[in-house]
């Protein structure tokens, strides 16, 4: 009885040291890239979460319930300030000369427009290019080999609220410059005070060479009498892969309205 009260009270000690091992090993990784930051997201996490946790079993086998308990308090103490700190997608939107300038860091790189007051992140191997157009603010070229390219483009707003660009908008909108696109979601979101819609989309891309089936992730919204579109563009196959990129962008994207 004695030996099994003994194996039943390590299991337990080894539990706890293994919960506490998966908060403090998910917080660690979520602190040094940010949440979903530059496309890595909750998976490559859990991941590290559940190998730090079998090391944290195997440490709770052969130490003392009160112990373990204890490890468990210090891990949450440290994982959930930094958990909730990871959501924090401000960053400092502070004007400059120049029209717009392209602030840099290990991580990601921020954008910013002075003349709309608009910016957002983007991962750091992803390059600026001039854009062909003149309403594009800015043209992003992925360098990770996905071939994926990004704009933000400006424009007079042909419609009052963001709750007009219904799926039969995006059907107008797109059909003129995409005779086969088909719309595959449309959803309504709110952020940063401002209503946005975001559009998933097929369509044919034609170039000199090929005819190129591709996918776009577009969020859109109405300012000051303008509709801004931030456009994620990919071939078919890829657009997966570089989700991830679209969230960070679509989620960063906000106007400075000091």
């Amino acid at each position: 009885m004695t030996e099994k009260r003994t194996i039943g009270s390590r299991l337990v000690t080894g539990g706890i040291g293994a919960v506490a091992a998966f908060s403090l090993g998910f917080t660690v990784l979520s602190s040094s890239i940010g949440w979903q930051a530059d496309g890595y997201g909750v998976i490559p996490r859990v991941v590290f979460g559940v190998a730090v946790a079998f090391l944290g079993l195997l440490l709770g086998l052969v130490l003392s319930r009160r112990l373990a308990l204890g490890c468990l308090s210090m891990c949450l103490l440290v994982a959930v300030p930094s958990f909730i700190g990871s959501f924090d997608g401000s960053h400092n939107t502070s004007r400059i000369a120049s029209r717009f300038s392209i602030d840099s860091t290990d991580a990601h790189r921020i954008f910013r427009d002075n003349t709309h007051r608009v910016s957002f992140r983007y991962p750091s191997n992803w390059e600026s290019v001039p854009p062909q157009l003149k309403g594009t603010l800015v043209m992003l070229h992925a360098q990770d080999g996905s071939f994926a390219t990004c704009n933000l483009s400006v424009r007079s707003a042909d419609s009052s609220t963001v709750e007009e660009m219904d799926e039969a908008y995006w059907n107008s909108v797109l059909s003129k410059a995409y005779p086969d696109a088909k719309v595959r979601n449309v959803r309504f979101v709110d952020a940063f005070g401002d209503r946005r819609v975001i559009i998933e989309y097929d369509f044919t891309l034609v170039t000199s060479s090929a005819r190129i089936p591709a996918s776009s992730l577009t969020l859109a919204t109405i300012r000051d009498g303008k509709r801004y579109m931030l456009i994620l563009n990919a071939k078919k196959e890829r657009v997966e892969l570089v989700r991830p990129v679209f969230d960070i962008m679509a989620s960063t994207l906000m106007f400075d309205t000091e």
